[in-house]
Protein backbone atom coordinates (compact mmCIF):
# COMPACT_ATOMS: atom_id res chain seq x y z
CA UNK A 1 0.00 0.00 0.00
CA UNK A 2 1.45 3.28 -1.12
CA UNK A 3 0.23 6.70 0.15
CA UNK A 4 1.09 9.50 -1.71
CA UNK A 5 0.14 13.06 -0.85
CA UNK A 6 0.28 15.82 -3.32
CA UNK A 7 -0.30 19.42 -1.33
CA UNK A 8 -0.39 23.29 -2.43
CA UNK A 9 1.31 25.48 -0.64
CA UNK A 10 1.56 29.20 -1.33
CA UNK A 11 4.67 30.99 -1.34
CA UNK A 12 5.85 34.42 -2.14
CA UNK A 13 7.70 34.91 -5.86
CA UNK A 14 10.63 33.04 -5.70
CA UNK A 15 12.75 30.20 -7.22
CA UNK A 16 12.35 27.66 -4.67
CA UNK A 17 13.49 24.84 -6.59
CA UNK A 18 15.33 25.32 -10.36
CA UNK A 19 16.57 22.52 -12.65
CA UNK A 20 20.26 22.52 -14.34
CA UNK A 21 19.44 25.34 -16.62
CA UNK A 22 18.56 27.67 -13.58
CA UNK A 23 14.87 27.61 -14.26
CA UNK A 24 12.05 27.10 -11.90
CA UNK A 25 10.75 23.60 -11.57
CA UNK A 26 7.08 23.12 -12.50
CA UNK A 27 4.37 20.84 -13.60
CA UNK A 28 0.47 20.81 -14.76
CA UNK A 29 -1.06 19.98 -11.44
CA UNK A 30 -5.08 20.85 -10.74
CA UNK A 31 -5.26 22.37 -14.77
CA UNK A 32 -2.90 25.31 -13.95
CA UNK A 33 0.92 25.07 -14.41
CA UNK A 34 2.28 25.50 -10.68
CA UNK A 35 6.02 25.61 -9.48
CA UNK A 36 7.27 22.33 -7.75
CA UNK A 37 10.07 21.60 -5.21
CA UNK A 38 11.45 17.89 -6.12
CA UNK A 39 12.77 15.49 -3.67
CA UNK A 40 16.38 16.42 -4.07
CA UNK A 41 15.88 19.81 -3.08
CA UNK A 42 14.03 18.67 0.38
CA UNK A 43 17.11 16.33 0.93
CA UNK A 44 19.53 19.10 0.69
CA UNK A 45 17.76 20.95 2.68
CA UNK A 46 17.59 18.18 5.05
CA UNK A 47 21.49 17.70 4.52
CA UNK A 48 22.30 21.37 5.10
CA UNK A 49 20.29 20.97 8.36
CA UNK A 50 22.54 18.97 10.24
CA UNK A 51 25.32 21.34 9.09
CA UNK A 52 23.86 24.24 10.07
CA UNK A 53 22.56 22.71 13.59
CA UNK A 54 26.05 21.26 14.27
CA UNK A 55 23.81 17.59 14.56
CA UNK A 56 26.64 15.96 13.61
CA UNK A 57 30.89 16.57 13.97
CA UNK A 58 32.03 17.97 11.00
CA UNK A 59 34.11 14.58 10.49
CA UNK A 60 31.14 12.50 9.67
CA UNK A 61 29.26 14.88 7.37
CA UNK A 62 29.31 14.13 4.34
CA UNK A 63 28.33 16.12 0.92
CA UNK A 64 28.37 15.50 -2.75
CA UNK A 65 30.88 16.16 -5.13
CA UNK A 66 32.62 15.79 -8.40
CA UNK A 67 35.78 16.72 -6.64
CA UNK A 68 36.82 13.57 -4.88
CA UNK A 69 40.02 13.66 -6.21
CA UNK A 70 40.95 17.15 -5.58
CA UNK A 71 40.21 16.41 -1.83
CA UNK A 72 42.15 13.31 -1.43
CA UNK A 73 45.34 15.14 -3.67
CA UNK A 74 45.05 18.21 -0.65
CA UNK A 75 45.30 15.60 2.03
CA UNK A 76 48.28 13.41 0.90
CA UNK A 77 49.91 16.93 -0.37
CA UNK A 78 49.29 18.10 3.23
CA UNK A 79 51.43 14.70 4.57
CA UNK A 80 54.27 15.98 2.30
CA UNK A 81 53.27 13.90 -0.83
CA UNK A 82 54.80 15.24 -4.31
CA UNK A 83 51.51 17.29 -5.64
CA UNK A 84 51.96 15.24 -9.47
CA UNK A 85 52.63 12.23 -8.03
CA UNK A 86 49.45 13.03 -5.25
CA UNK A 87 46.99 13.73 -8.35
CA UNK A 88 48.34 9.97 -10.13
CA UNK A 89 47.97 8.29 -7.20
CA UNK A 90 44.46 9.57 -6.46
CA UNK A 91 43.13 9.48 -9.73
CA UNK A 92 44.77 5.95 -10.18
CA UNK A 93 42.97 5.01 -6.48
CA UNK A 94 39.64 6.03 -7.15
CA UNK A 95 39.80 3.80 -10.29
CA UNK A 96 39.52 0.65 -8.76
CA UNK A 97 36.09 1.44 -7.39
CA UNK A 98 35.31 2.46 -11.22
CA UNK A 99 34.73 6.38 -10.39
CA UNK A 100 35.16 7.65 -13.84
CA UNK A 101 37.06 11.32 -13.93
CA UNK A 102 37.64 13.54 -16.98
CA UNK A 103 39.85 15.21 -18.37
CA UNK A 104 39.45 17.70 -15.64
CA UNK A 105 39.60 15.11 -12.46
CA UNK A 106 35.80 15.52 -11.87
CA UNK A 107 33.84 12.58 -11.26
CA UNK A 108 31.42 11.63 -14.04
CA UNK A 109 28.50 12.30 -11.32
CA UNK A 110 27.95 13.35 -7.54
CA UNK A 111 29.79 11.20 -5.04
CA UNK A 112 27.59 11.45 -1.76
CA UNK A 113 31.72 11.25 0.93
CA UNK A 114 32.18 12.11 4.06
CA UNK A 115 35.31 13.30 5.09
CA UNK A 116 36.23 10.50 7.03
CA UNK A 117 36.17 8.57 4.37
CA UNK A 118 38.47 11.09 2.15
CA UNK A 119 41.01 11.35 4.73
CA UNK A 120 40.56 7.31 4.65
CA UNK A 121 42.07 7.09 1.72
CA UNK A 122 44.30 9.56 1.95
CA UNK A 123 45.63 7.15 4.89
CA UNK A 124 45.79 4.01 2.40
CA UNK A 125 47.65 5.56 -0.19
CA UNK A 126 50.07 6.96 2.03
CA UNK A 127 50.65 3.81 3.64
CA UNK A 128 50.81 1.86 -0.23
CA UNK A 129 52.50 4.78 -1.19
CA UNK A 130 55.52 3.60 -2.89
CA UNK A 131 53.31 0.71 -4.82
CA UNK A 132 50.61 2.98 -5.83
CA UNK A 133 52.74 5.47 -7.69
CA UNK A 134 54.88 2.49 -9.35
CA UNK A 135 51.53 1.22 -10.75
CA UNK A 136 49.94 4.30 -11.73
CA UNK A 137 53.05 5.08 -13.80
CA UNK A 138 52.34 1.77 -15.75
CA UNK A 139 48.77 3.04 -16.23
CA UNK A 140 48.33 4.09 -20.52
CA UNK A 141 47.40 7.44 -21.25
CA UNK A 142 44.19 8.16 -22.97
CA UNK A 143 40.61 6.74 -22.30
CA UNK A 144 39.97 3.40 -20.84
CA UNK A 145 36.95 1.11 -19.91
CA UNK A 146 35.83 0.87 -16.07
CA UNK A 147 36.77 -2.34 -15.85
CA UNK A 148 40.44 -1.95 -17.48
CA UNK A 149 41.04 0.94 -14.86
CA UNK A 150 39.56 -1.02 -11.99
CA UNK A 151 41.74 -4.14 -12.79
CA UNK A 152 44.90 -2.38 -13.02
CA UNK A 153 44.77 -2.02 -9.50
CA UNK A 154 45.73 -4.46 -7.18
CA UNK A 155 43.00 -6.52 -5.99
CA UNK A 156 44.53 -5.65 -2.31
CA UNK A 157 44.10 -1.97 -2.63
CA UNK A 158 40.30 -2.62 -4.33
CA UNK A 159 39.21 -4.15 -1.55
CA UNK A 160 40.75 -1.97 1.19
CA UNK A 161 39.23 1.25 -0.59
CA UNK A 162 35.83 -0.32 -0.61
CA UNK A 163 36.40 -1.13 2.88
CA UNK A 164 36.97 2.82 3.60
CA UNK A 165 34.29 3.58 1.59
CA UNK A 166 31.66 1.53 3.65
CA UNK A 167 31.51 3.13 6.59
CA UNK A 168 34.85 4.92 6.89
CA UNK A 169 37.18 1.95 6.90
CA UNK A 170 35.92 0.66 10.29
CA UNK A 171 35.64 -3.02 10.69
CA UNK A 172 32.83 -5.18 10.08
CA UNK A 173 31.32 -8.76 10.73
CA UNK A 174 30.45 -10.77 8.26
CA UNK A 175 26.52 -10.93 7.96
CA UNK A 176 26.38 -14.49 8.57
CA UNK A 177 28.13 -13.95 11.92
CA UNK A 178 26.23 -11.62 13.30
CA UNK A 179 22.70 -14.05 14.39
CA UNK A 180 25.22 -15.80 16.49
CA UNK A 181 27.47 -12.56 17.78
CA UNK A 182 24.34 -10.66 18.94
CA UNK A 183 23.80 -10.12 22.40
CA UNK A 184 21.15 -11.59 24.31
CA UNK A 185 19.09 -8.32 24.82
CA UNK A 186 19.74 -7.99 20.53
CA UNK A 187 18.34 -11.57 19.84
CA UNK A 188 15.00 -10.74 22.01
CA UNK A 189 14.76 -7.73 20.59
CA UNK A 190 14.70 -9.72 17.30
CA UNK A 191 12.27 -12.15 18.31
CA UNK A 192 10.03 -9.28 19.13
CA UNK A 193 10.15 -8.02 15.91
CA UNK A 194 9.26 -11.40 13.95
CA UNK A 195 6.16 -11.82 16.57
CA UNK A 196 5.28 -8.62 15.52
CA UNK A 197 5.80 -9.26 11.92
CA UNK A 198 3.92 -12.81 12.24
CA UNK A 199 0.55 -10.97 14.51
CA UNK A 200 0.39 -8.74 11.70
CA UNK A 201 0.73 -11.34 9.06
CA UNK A 202 -2.23 -13.36 10.72
CA UNK A 203 -4.46 -10.26 11.48
CA UNK A 204 -4.72 -9.35 7.87
CA UNK A 205 -5.26 -12.71 6.84
CA UNK A 206 -8.46 -12.16 9.07
CA UNK A 207 -9.47 -8.86 8.23
CA UNK A 208 -8.17 -7.00 11.01
CA UNK A 209 -5.16 -5.35 10.24
CA UNK A 210 -5.38 -1.85 9.11
CA UNK A 211 -2.18 -2.59 7.10
CA UNK A 212 -0.48 -5.47 5.35
CA UNK A 213 2.82 -5.20 3.41
CA UNK A 214 4.53 -7.89 2.46
CA UNK A 215 8.49 -8.32 1.01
Amino acid sequence: MFVELHILQNFAPANLNRDDTGMPKECEFGGYRRARISSQCFKRAIRDQFRRAGLLEKQVLGVRTKLVVNELVSRLEALGKDAEAARSVAKFTVGGVELETGDDDKTQYLVFIGNQEIDGLASLCAESWDQLVEEASKTPTGRQTKSSRRDAVPKAVRDATKAVLDGGGQSRRPCSLWPDARRPAQRERGRRVSGCARHLDQSAEHGTGLLHRRG
